[in-house]
């Protein structure tokens, strides 16, 4: 798999955030980490923080 359809929530996908983002999983995890860091804004498909 080259990557899959983000607007599906497929969660059950091993890698998701790879294939829903591919190379811009890191930056959209700094970004996210910065603007959002408590994880207010959270649902299925969001950008995972480390915890």
């Amino acid at each position: 798999m080259d990557g899959c359809y983000v607007n599906y929530p497929d969660l059950d996908l091993p890698n998701r955030q790879t294939l829903y983002y591919k190379d811009n999983y890191p930056r959209l995890l700094r970004i996210k980490t910065q603007l959002d860091p408590h994880n207010s804004l959270y649902h299925a498909q969001s950008i995972e923080l480390l915890s």
